[in-house]
């Protein structure tokens, strides 16, 4: 009669071992920023999501991104700057409504889709810039 003192671990194909092969080379997955992870005979492969690089795809594209206000996005394997609605420029790094100026009141509204300012005049005022007053009287 023999008397085992350790556990046994076999390797099985493709790369499941265990005592009851309940284990991949996957189980303790380490690819990073949602990169799926493939058996490769015993070891894995890391499968980026496009933009992403390295052995466990943790070169995040992004890290060293000019886009203002974390803004970047990876577009396959390019990056590009996502501005918010108030935002314009390469790099986000324009406030759209800072360099409009609307007198006499008038309030700056950003147009998203167009990526174009525009004034919103009070009344008796009309003009890109709400500058030109507007002649309320009925003759």
């Amino acid at each position: 009669m023999f008397l085992l003192l350790f556990p046994i671990s076999i390797l099985w194909q493709d790369g499941y071992f265990g005592e009851n092969c309940e284990h991949t080379p996957c189980t303790d997955n380490n690819c990073m920023n949602g990169a799926n992870c493939f058996i490769k005979g015993a070891s894995y492969k890391c499968d980026c999501f496009p933009g992403f690089s390295g052995e466990y795809c943790e070169i995040d594209p992004c890290v060293d991104s000019p886009c203002k206000y974390n803004t970047c996005k990876v577009d396959g394997s390019s990056t590009f700057c996502d501005c918010p609605e108030d935002l314009d420029g390469q790099y986000c790094e324009v406030d759209a409504c800072v360099s409009k100026i609307c007198g006499n009141g008038g309030i700056c509204n950003f147009d998203p889709i167009l990526r174009t300012a525009s004034c919103e005049c009070q009344n008796g005022f009309s003009g890109e810039n709400c500058d030109i007053r507007m002649d309320t009287e009925l003759k």
